[in-house]
This record gives structure tokens, sequence and C-alpha cells, in this order.
């Protein structure tokens, strides 16, 4: 029974096994908690992910979910992702647990990295490739759609979405791009800019290399002067050195980012899960 409720919904299991829903549901929990041990799971971990998902989605209701980037497995979730929510939980592991961790990895939130700063004195932290390579991209989507509202009738302008974000273009597209850039430069620098940024990280010999290379992207942008900038060159002034320690680290959170997709899995088949406490425990019962 325990196996057919981590794949599918305790209506379904009931019907299965000729048992009321909420029965399945008293014996799947009870059963689980008395396998469950995060306390060997932690003992174990050295590098750590720190990511979020949506508890009610369109809510602003976010859960902290951590994951261990050596073994791939989801450690725990925690109900909010605020620092006094992260630290509490960190320094009730004991210190053990926080001397042990070598290396973090987090998206560019601002209570991920002091939690970590102040838990683990042993850790590089690493802000995730994947989210400042977001950032930057939505900078230049928010230059192609202003493109496209202000010059509706312009055709160069349309259908170059996935154009301008592919990493090897179609002999069409290469034709027709350099079109589009005559007729708007910014969007020209931009995505030149956009790609010599990709390129510093996979040529960066170290972090101190790359921060260096960071800071001269970052006057060559600033020289650019287009708008849509504005914010991403905030960001990355903020967060440089840790954007920079991926050079040495090579740590992601594409671990996490694709263990989350069993918990809005989990979510689907349970209708929701309202009750954070379960959809907590119905993620950790998986790697009983």
């Amino acid at each position: 029974m325990f196996l057919c409720c981590a794949k599918q919904p305790f209506s379904e299991v009931g019907a299965l096994l000729n048992m009321q829903a909420k029965t399945v549901e008293w014996i799947y929990y009870a059963q689980g908690e008395k396998q469950l041990n995060l306390r060997k799971n932690y003992a174990q971990v050295r590098r750590l992910g720190i990511d979020e998902i949506a508890h009610r989605k369109g809510k602003g209701d976010f859960c902290c979910v951590l994951t261990d980037l050596n073994k791939n497995i989801q450690l725990d979730i925690l109900p909010d992702r605020k620092k006094a929510t992260l630290i509490t939980h960190f320094q009730l592991l004991d210190d053990d647990f926080c001397q042990q961790i070598q290396a973090v990895s987090c998206d560019i939130w601002e209570s991920y990295i002091l939690a970590s700063q102040q838990c683990f004195p042993n850790a590089s932290i690493t802000i995730d490739r994947f989210h400042v390579v977001k950032a930057l991209n939505q900078s230049l989507g928010s230059h192609r759609k202003y493109l496209r509202k202000t010059f509706p009738k312009e055709p160069v302008f349309k259908d170059i979405k996935w154009t301008l974000f592919k990493a090897r273009l179609c002999p069409r597209e290469e034709e027709n791009l350099p079109v589009t850039f005559q007729k708007n430069t910014a969007l020209e620098q931009l995505v030149t800019l956009r790609n010599k940024f990709h390129h510093l990280f996979e040529t960066a010999p170290n972090a101190k290399g790359l921060y260096h290379q960071l800071s001269q992207w970052k006057e060559e942008a600033e020289r650019v002067a287009i708008p849509v900038l504005n914010k991403f060159l905030k960001t990355l002034k903020n967060w440089q050195q840790f954007i920079a320690n991926f050079a040495e680290s090579r740590l992601t959170n594409a671990a996490t980012e694709g263990l989350n997709n069993i918990i809005r899995y989990i979510k689907r088949i349970s209708f929701g899960l309202p009750n954070f406490q379960h959809l907590r425990l119905r993620v950790l019962f998986n790697y009983l």
C-alpha cells in the first residue's frame, strides 16, 4: 500500500484495496513517520542546494526546498523561505551539520545568502548560474516586447522570440536576424552582451578571473546605457562574488529544479495538498 500511495491519490489506492480513502491516508502517514530518519540523511550532506517552490500558486506562498546535491535527493521542505526560518532550522540540526557543509548553491534570494553565511562557516556559496542568466534574458525579453508593442506593423519584430534565445540558428534565422538588428541597434547590443555573458562562464579559469571579467562586462553594459539592463546590472553588482564562485565550484541547482517536479507531481495527484505538513511528508516518504 505504501508504494501505491507514492504514485497515486489515496482515493484510487482505497478503491484498489477496498478501503476508505481516509483510512489509507491515516495508515500512510502513520507508517511513513515511523520510518522517516532525516538525521541520517543530513549527516551525509556536504553540498547543499537551497531553492523554493510555490505551495499555493499565485498566492506568494513559497516553501523552501533543501537538497543534497551529491546524492540528488530532497532533504527537507521548510514552510517558508525567510532568513529566520532557515537559520533556526540549520542551528537545530547541531553544529556538526553546519561545519560539514562545504558548498551551497542557491538562487538570487538574499535570505538564502545571509543564512548560509551565518550558518556554514566552511562553505563556498554559489548563486545558481541558471537564475543569473534567466534574469539577463528577462531584460532582453522586455526589450523585444517593447519593440513589438511600439512597432506592431514592423514584420522584422514578429516571431523572433525564440530566435533571440537560441544557441544555434538555422540558415533562415541567420539571414533574417541581421535585418532585424538594422532596424534596432539596441536589440543587437543586448544579444551581443548576452552571448558574451554566457561565454564568460565557459572560459573563466577561476573565481577571481570570472569576477574581473564580470566587472569588464558590466562596464561595457553601462556604456551601452540601455534602460532595460539597469535592474540586472544592480543585481550583478550586489551578488557578483557569489556569481563568480561558479568558476571554481561548478555547482548548480539543476538537480534541485528537477526534483521540484516531484513536488509538483505529488501536488497534482493530491489535488493541491493545502496542508503543508502533509505535502512535506509525502515528498520525503519518496526516499524511504
